[in-house]
């Protein structure tokens, strides 16, 4: 559906709100209500919202809308829990889990859940990679859902982890060598690592990864680091009950 996003961000911003990304431009999974469980069956009624309006769901505005998400805590081929340093637009700098993401809105999907927890592991880990996930819990952050998908991985650490250290370098390259300045650098460093097919495309969204043993007393150790955000804190306290 066709989204005339300058003229929305221009009515926001008339109306006092502010758009903080205004590159982000994606129609995702919205909902008025909480969803329904009964036993092992989810009923989603999902109705497209756009990414400017779900900027402004996370700043406290229009409490009756609900925007949905994945959280993945994953688990390597060694056993370690993947921890990552934020960077990107949102909590830059703070720990989390990876990968994370909203759900699209596809009218197509069977199960957009677990369709967006394969889409953003590819595009924040490895695109070749074979992901198994189960949908574990449901959690509300700040009156907004979201889906905690504990996921395996077919790689050991160090491979997930030197794949994203190429992609952050070759990210990081184009940035020197530009001649622009501002988003547009930004985009042109993102775009400079889409070029290489085998490369996480979405890799920028993390400074860099971290590796944790997959032991509960080491999962609340870094719950209660000071740098964790409350999503990843939220993702590992389900890890744990596993």
């Amino acid at each position: 559906d066709y989204v005339h996003w300058q003229t929305l961000k221009d009515r926001y911003e008339s109306l006092g709100h502010e758009i903080t990304i205004s590159r982000w431009r994606e129609i995702v999974s919205g909902q008025n209500q909480a969803p329904e469980i009964k036993d092992v069956k989810i009923d989603l009624d999902f109705h497209p919202i756009d990414s400017y309006t779900v900027q402004l769901l996370r700043q406290g505005l229009f409490p009756e809308f609900q925007y949905h998400a994945i959280l993945a805590p994953t688990i390597t081929k060694d056993e370690k829990v993947i921890l990552a340093v934020r960077g990107g637009d949102v909590e830059t700098g703070k720990r989390s889990i990876a990968p994370t993401g909203v759900i699209p809105f596809d009218k197509s999907s069977d199960n957009p859940i677990i369709d967006a927890y394969l889409a953003e592991s590819r595009q924040e880990l490895d695109p070749s990679a074979t992901f198994t996930g189960t949908i574990k819990a449901y959690v509300l952050h700040n009156n907004q859902p979201k889906w905690v998908v504990v996921s395996q991985v077919n790689r050991t650490f160090q491979e997930l982890d030197e794949l994203h250290k190429e992609a952050i370098a070759i990210y990081e390259e184009s940035k020197r060598k530009s001649s622009i300045i501002g988003p547009a650098q930004e985009q042109q460093a993102r775009n400079a690592i889409k070029n290489h097919s085998h490369l996480p495309p979405d890799a920028w969204e993390a400074q860099h990864l971290r590796a944790i043993e997959n032991y509960p007393g080491v999962i609340r150790e870094s719950m209660d680091h000071p740098l964790m955000f409350e999503l990843g804190k939220a993702a590992l306290e389900v890890l744990l009950l596993q």
